[in-house]
């Protein structure tokens, strides 16, 4: 194992991590609190550890040590984290680590009450967290540290696997770059509809990131009441989130055709829209909402959950079990591949589909079909179609063996699917399950999943066998 590389990847990674806690800092004295002298002390350190780093000289990373660095860096920031916020307000150690997880992973749950309340910095730092956490907080070391890009690319690869061009560098500046003009035209039109400065910075962060965290203990629902308009804004930019990010750099180059031209996208809009009329009629039907009440909470929830977002208008625990099951199958679904939210995927969905109805072909038909699968044009070959279904039979039975544990802490079977789905899919929305009172053993079991979803399956089940790969070599040897 490269011991020199995986220190040196980690840590300059865990730099950027540095400077944004340092953000913090400046926000409480603007609000008459004192300093968070855990955020600076933290923050400085961690800067300082990084600059270090780039005095380590070290071999490059191979593909299942830049899988590690992955593992490692998110949980190393979720615990960094965690100190920081316990000793600034005092919270639980478990909590605090709870809401850490939540925020970098992108997932929304949260066990903190009386939000309305508490410091500023800690609201901008979970905003922070969560917008951080979804791009990639290996992207920001690329850009911020020159000499991390040599190794930035298989780091990245593994963490989100999708297709590069030649400069890998380029390739991170131009996605900081969109995500940046999207989060500042957002913050425009957030402020611009009604919400205050800093709503707007707080919401923005975790909309665009599809990580739906909030100033509020009611959540996005307090601005909806007190300015309806940004309704629509929010949709909007829950839906860019949930956009594949190659995509997106597309059009920002102005490549609109792109759009149109994508499958999995057409897949994605035409199931959101599906999926947004069947809950919304469950909501007038099962939940006896009014027409108008119906569409204007069920349209939006559902956005909500296919997007991987969280922000939610009305009460999701007092929902019957109907409609929490069809905003279960919307959140188990998930975004477009390669983009800031969780689920199986659009993708992997639109995979699934392709084979079934290939198959179908085959068992009906009298001769031989040689048939191949193909998306946007280009040809899939099965181990890339049998990876898509295994992840998504993997994401079915962890979310019910999860159900399972959290249903024996004496919590219906649908909420705690709805839950462990929601925590799986790293989305945030609850039936009401997650709370600072929930059993300790039910915040473990959402904390493992929601690091489960973050990281998915494929990097931790690499690792474990590389691992048992070496150990059975040396047994032998």
């Amino acid at each position: 194992m490269n011991e020199k590389g995986l220190v040196k990847a980690v840590l300059s990674v865990l730099g950027v991590l540095g400077f944004l806690m340092l953000i913090p800092t400046m926000i409480d004295p603007l609000y008459g609190y004192n300093v968070p002298m855990v955020f600076l002390y933290l923050g400085i350190i961690t800067v300082l550890l990084s600059v270090a780093s780039s005095f380590i000289e070290a071999e490059p990373l191979t593909v299942i040590e830049s899988m590690v660095v992955v593992n490692l860096t998110w949980i190393l920031s979720s615990i960094i984290s965690a100190v920081a916020i316990y000793e600034t307000i005092g919270v639980s150690f478990i909590d605090a680590f709870f809401e850490s997880v939540s925020g970098f992973t992108g997932t929304g749950l949260t066990v903190f009450r009386n939000l309305d309340y508490m410091r500023p910095s800690i609201l901008i730092w979970r905003s922070i967290m969560q917008w951080s956490g979804e791009l990639g907080i290996v992207v920001f070391a690329i850009v911020i540290f020159p000499y991390f890009y040599r190794i930035g690319l298989r780091v990245y690869v593994a963490e989100r696997p999708f297709k590069l061009e030649a400069s890998f560098y380029r390739t991170a500046i131009e996605m900081l770059k969109v995500y940046s003009i999207l989060t500042a035209i957002g913050f425009l039109a957030y402020f611009y509809t009604g919400m205050t400065i800093f709503e707007s910075a707080s919401l923005i962060m975790t909309t665009i990131a599809t990580g739906g965290m909030s100033p509020y203990d009611r959540g996005y629902e307090v601005v909806f009441e007190r300015s309806p308009i940004t309704y629509v804004t929010v949709i909007v930019f829950m839906f860019i989130g949930a956009l594949n990010f190659s995509l997106l750099v597309r059009v920002y180059r102005g490549e609109l055709k792109a759009l149109k031209e994508s499958e999995e996208f057409r897949l994605y809009l035409y199931t959101a829209i599906f999926m947004s009329l069947l809950v919304a009629s469950s909501y007038i039907l099962n939940d006896k909402h009014d027409l108008w009440g119906g569409f204007i909470n069920g349209f939006f929830n559902n956005v909500s959950a296919i997007s991987t977002t969280g922000f939610s208008i009305g009460s999701v625990s007092a929902l019957s079990d109907t409609t929490k099951v069809l905003l279960t199958a919307s959140m188990f679904i998930g975004t477009m591949s390669f983009s800031t939210g969780g689920g199986i995927k659009a993708l992997r969905l639109l995979i699934f589909i392709k084979k079934f109805k290939l198959w179908l072909l085959k068992v009906v038909s009298p001769a031989p079909i040689k048939k191949v699968l193909t998306i946007d044009g280009v040809q899939i070959d099965e181990d890339d179609v049998s990876n898509a279904l295994v992840f998504i039979v993997l994401q079915a039975l962890v979310a019910l063996v999860g159900a399972l544990v959290v249903s024996s802490q004496g919590y219906s079977f649908v909420d705690s699917l709805f839950e462990v789905v929601s925590a799986t899919s790293c989305v945030g929305l609850s039936s009401g399950i997650t709370s600072g009172a929930a059993p300790m053993g039910v915040k473990v079991t959402l904390i493992t999943l929601m690091l489960l979803g973050r990281l998915e399956y494929v990097q931790i089940a690499s690792i474990m066998g590389y691992f048992a790969w070496r150990k059975t070599l040396k047994g032998a040897a």
